[in-house]
């Protein structure tokens, strides 16, 4: 099934979640992460950081945590906050990032117990600034059958904008295919768990 928008009909830069080659694009994860039933998301006019419930029950004292990191992928700030949500609603729990200067990164999570529900980040302040961040360097280990570990190996930088492909062993990009992250961002040392739909060699390429 095709839904109008969600594809081109040629090859283009816009108004995609997948592109002409079935290529996941940044649009489709954004879009997968902010359809998830229990989310945790900022809003940058008011500054306030909410928890979103789509479910039919209540969500019991979780935990919000806001991360704020500098342009060496360094935590500068940190904040959280208990809150709970009644079902189908959505629940203000702080402000955060009210004065920006230069640029800094904002990383949320959400916690029930420990758990892991949410978790969402956000690129606050002068974008030209990316163009001046160090390289990164970006490793990736194989864990078990399509299942890698990403990490940032940098010590004096975020590995922003990171995004993953499939390959096969002459180097073709293998499509489609499903990934369960990509075009996100690791701090300092920072590492993210991915999983994919089929077999393949993993190549990560960050925008620094």
């Amino acid at each position: 099934m095709l839904i109008w928008m969600s594809q081109s009909a040629y090859p283009t830069m816009i108004w995609q979640t997948y592109d002409y080659y079935y290529d996941l694009t940044g649009a489709y994860f954004g879009a997968k992460s902010a359809c998830e039933p229990i989310h945790v998301q900022w809003n940058p006019a008011s500054k306030i950081v909410k928890v979103i419930n789509n479910k039919n029950y209540p969500l019991q004292e979780v935990t919000v945590e806001a991360s704020i990191y500098n342009t060496d992928g360094k935590q500068i700030a940190t904040k959280k906050a208990t809150v709970k949500v009644a079902p189908t609603n959505i629940s203000d729990v702080f402000t955060t990032m009210e004065d920006t200067t230069g640029l800094s990164f904002l990383r949320l999570k959400l916690y029930d117990h420990g758990k892991l529900l949410s978790a969402n980040e956000y690129m606050v302040g002068d974008y030209t600034l990316l163009n001046k961040l160090p390289s990164s360097s970006v490793i990736i280990t194989k864990k078990g059958n399509r299942t890698y570990t990403i990490k940032n190996n940098s010590t004096h930088t975020p590995a922003v904008g990171i995004r993953l492909q499939l390959k096969d062993s002459k180097g073709n990009q293998i499509l489609p295919a499903i990934i369960s992250d990509s075009y996100f961002s690791l701090m300092q040392g920072e590492e993210k768990e991915i999983k994919t739909d089929v077999d393949g060699q993993l190549v990560a390429t960050a925008y620094n």
